[in-house]
């Protein structure tokens, strides 16, 4: 495996064990559907999936930028 994908699995695995730990936003959507707002326990679900994907990517592209994708001024190559 390449030190750029060992990096990458690293990465996404240490962050998907830190996801699925409960936590306030796993006590935000019990509290949510508990309550019977089940359409806002949703929308929140999703406002979290969102925020927590961007985190991700936001996370993972300067470790693709060391090998070239993406120069450090943030040029593409």
């Amino acid at each position: 495996m390449s030190p750029e994908l060992l990096t990458i699995a690293t990465a996404l695995g240490l962050y998907a064990a830190v996801v699925v730990s409960p936590g306030p936003n796993f006590a935000l959507i019990s509290r949510l559907a508990i309550s019977g707002a089940r359409p806002t326990a949703v929308g929140a679900t999703f406002g979290l999936a969102i925020a927590a994907t961007i985190y991700a990517v936001a996370w993972i592209l300067p470790a693709l930028g060391s090998r070239g994708f993406i120069d450090r001024r943030g040029r593409h190559r």
